[in-house]
């Protein structure tokens, strides 16, 4: 029994071992969530301005451009539930907390992950267990056995040079352009327009009745507990190329502002803001059809710092 061990225990080491090395390489690499963690929580009591949001506002918003202390937690496929999972189990330990920014975009209400999302244990490694999403035990342990696929093209792509192109400073923010559809495509308004128009995409084009009320209670949610703690809110409709703008649905659309209003006319404190014009017909300012570069978020980062100040006036 004890060689039984004995020998289950050695095989067990080198069978845990590699993985062991890849994940501490997973763990070191580069990455937004390391970032914008390590400085979200160390900063945790001095936070005056808090930005949820999907990819849009992960782009747009570069919180070195922000006067007052900023955090920007905005992520890639960020849903309104993912949102509400940050603002409520962090609002209390927001000691400064001034003005939320929350992103109301044209496909945020009708977005909702699935509980299986694979980014779920992400959340929970890098900010204390968030979401109370039920995975596999191992995915609690080990972050690359969340998304193998995913974390070895990322480790190709560090080890082959090819992420030496997406550099990020300190708060999970890009800081060059050279990367991105619009950039290939050498910023060529006629190569643009080509390659992506109304009839080819018509990105975030999905409509779901069930989500839309979800994310609409959850909304209300948000705002209710931050009128309560005399928190502006700012309802947030970030910057699109025309491309991305001519592929929009009426009816969708109609629905998300409609709900906005209502919550506008009823809130003094909240104010909603859509600059999804801004720059619309300047790619160079973008990466593809919906995401600021790096140029183009310093300076939607800039003119928004100066809209923060008049919400606090």
């Amino acid at each position: 029994m004890k060689l039984f061990i004995s020998k289950l225990s050695i095989f067990l080491l080198i069978a845990i071992f590699p993985l062991a090395l890849v994940e501490i390489y997973v763990r070191n690499i580069e990455n937004t969530f390391k970032l914008k963690s390590n400085h979200f929580i160390s900063n945790l009591k001095n936070i005056e301005v808090l930005f949820l949001g999907s990819s849009h506002a992960q782009t747009a918003v570069n919180p070195e451009y922000i006067t007052l202390k900023s955090a920007n937690l905005a992520y890639g496929m960020q849903d309104l539930q993912l949102d509400s999972m940050f603002f409520f189990n962090y609002i209390d330990r927001l000691e400064q907390i001034k003005v939320l920014v929350l992103e109301v975009d044209y496909h945020s209400l009708d977005l909702r992950n699935n509980n299986d999302y694979f980014r779920f244990p992400w959340y929970d490694i890098y900010y204390e267990k968030i979401t109370n999403k039920k995975y596999s035990w191992y995915k609690k342990i080990f972050l690359y056995l969340s998304a193998p696929e995913f974390f070895n093209n990322l480790i190709y792509n560090e080890l082959a040079g090819v992420n030496a192109k997406y550099r990020m400073n300190k708060y999970g923010c890009p800081t060059i352009d050279s990367v991105g559809l619009f950039y290939d495509l050498n910023y060529n308004d006629s190569l643009i327009y080509e390659t992506i128009n109304v009839e080819k995409v018509k990105k975030h084009s999905a409509i779901s009745q069930s989500n839309f009320d979800k994310n609409s209670n959850i909304v209300n949610q948000i705002i209710d507990d931050c009128m309560a703690r005399g928190i502006k809110v700012m309802m947030m409709e970030y910057p699109k190329h025309q491309t991305y703008l001519n592929g929009q649905i009426k009816l969708k659309n109609d629905k998300r502002i409609n709900l906005i209003k209502n919550i506008t006319e009823h809130n003094n404190d909240v104010k909603y803001f859509n600059f999804s014009a801004y720059k619309s017909d300047e790619a160079i300012f973008f990466t593809n059809e919906d995401h600021l570069n790096a140029t183009g978020s310093q300076k939607f980062s800039s003119m928004l710092n100066l809209e923060i100040a008049k919400v606090l006036q």
